[in-house]
C-alpha cells in the first residue's frame, strides 16, 4: 500500500510558527505532547527518535532549521496512541510543511485542516498544496519540481490538487472532472470520489 500524503507549500516569507502546524492537526484530535508521557517527540537527522522541550523546538522553527515530530493523538483512555508524522523543510524558494501516513478516519482532521488552508490561500501565504490520501501519485509525481518549478504532471489524481492561477495549465487531465474551486490567486481541484467530505 503507498503512503499517503499531505504537502502545504508556503511562501518563503510566509509566517510560519508552532501554533500554525498544531492548528493544522488539531480538527482530528492531534497535539504535539504525547498523551503518555507529556513529551514532544523530535525525530532528528539519524531517524532517532529523542525528547525535546517546546522552548527549543519553538526557538528552532523561528531559525529555520528543519524540523520532523510526532503528533498524538489526544483520545482519552488510549493504551497505544496513533502518531502522526510532520516534516518542515525551510527551502530557499518556499517552506514545505508534509504530514504523512493520515489514519484511515481522518475526516475531521481534514476538514480542520482545510478550513486553515483557505483562510491562508485567501492571503496568498500558500504557493500550493497537494492532499494524497490514497498515495496514488507517490510512483508519479515530483511536488517540488510541480510547484516550484513548473513541472508537469499528468498522473493519477490526487485527492486535492491547489495551484496557483498562473499554473492552471498544470493541473494534470485526470482531474479536470472534478469539483474546481476558482479564486482569486488559486484553482483548486477536488477529487468528488474520494475527498467528499471537504465539499459537502
Amino acid at each position: 500500500m503507498n503512503a499517503s500524503l499531505i504537502a502545504i507549500y508556503m511562501k518563503v516569507d510566509a509566517t510560519l510558527d508552532l501554533g500554525l502546524l498544531e492548528g493544522l492537526v488539531r480538527g482530528g484530535g492531534f497535539r504535539l505532547q504525547n498523551p503518555q508521557s507529556g513529551m514532544i517527540t523530535l525525530i532528528d537527522d539519524e531517524g532517532e527518535l529523542c525528547v525535546i522541550d517546546r522552548g527549543t523546538l519553538v526557538a528552532r522553527v523561528s531559525e529555520r532549521k528543519d524540523i520532523r515530530v510526532q503528533f498524538w493523538e489526544s483520545r482519552r483512555g488510549d493504551k497505544c496512541p496513533r502518531d502522526l508524522y510532520c516534516r518542515v523543510l525551510f527551502r530557499s524558494e518556499a517552506v514545505v510543511i508534509e504530514l504523512g501516513e493520515l489514519p484511515g478516519d481522518s475526516d475531521a482532521l481534514l476538514r480542520g485542516m482545510w478550513t486553515l488552508c483557505r483562510a491562508k490561500l485567501d492571503h496568498g501565504e500558500i504557493i500550493g498544496l497537494v492532499v494524497d490520501l490514497r498515495g496514488v501519485t507517490e510512483e508519479y509525481a515530483d511536488w517540488d519540481a510541480f510547484f516550484l518549478h513548473g513541472a508537469g504532471y499528468d498522473g493519477p489524481c490526487p485527492d486535492v490538487l491547489c495551484v496557483r492561477k498562473e499554473q492552471e495549465q498544470l493541473v494534470p487531465k485526470t482531474c479536470v472532472h472534478h469539483c474546481r474551486d476558482s479564486r482569486v490567486q488559486h484553482i483548486t481541484v477536488i477529487n468528488k470520489e474520494s475527498a467528499r467530505s471537504l465539499i459537502e
